[in-house]
């Protein structure tokens, strides 16, 4: 009995080493597609942080918006700067280490994301199913036109 307790660890413990492998595998196609477009997003946040601080120039009567959109530029400009000199798995060990240290800050942002991500979907698939007749009422397809 021993033996087959044994033996379903081991099991286990080589399946989860295939699985951490497959993860491994998954992390390093990734990391080198970011790599790929590391330059971009960084060239993207340099060019939103500019984009910050035109904003705040072109509306002077807002009391302390430029200096406001000016730490946000600047917090840009160094997420830009982190995302250049940064590998992929530094990026990804760094998440990780920001989740653990704040999981209701991950938790949060993840529902936000989610909810972001599925209301782009909605709306795109809303735009795409519904149909608009003569009469200027809209109606699913394959519905009939009672309904």
């Amino acid at each position: 009995m021993a033996k087959a307790s044994r033996a379903a660890k081991r099991a286990r413990s080589g399946n989860g080493g295939r699985r951490h492998g497959l993860i491994d595998d998954l992390l390093a196609m990734a990391g080198s597609l970011a790599g790929s477009r590391k330059d971009y997003a960084a060239t993207k946040l340099e060019t939103l942080a500019e984009s910050v601080r035109e904003f705040a120039a072109a509306v002077p009567e807002i009391p302390n918006l430029e200096a406001y959109a000016s730490a946000a530029a600047g917090n840009l400009e160094g997420l830009a700067q982190y995302v250049n000199e940064s590998d992929f798995e530094t990026m990804v060990d760094d998440a990780r280490e920001f989740a653990r240290q704040h999981p209701m800050v991950t938790l949060a942002g993840s529902i936000a994301a989610g909810l972001i991500v599925a209301q782009m979907l909605h709306s795109r698939g809303a735009s795409g199913m519904m149909h608009t007749f003569g009469n200027g009422q809209a109606r699913s397809p394959g519905r009939g036109a009672n309904a």
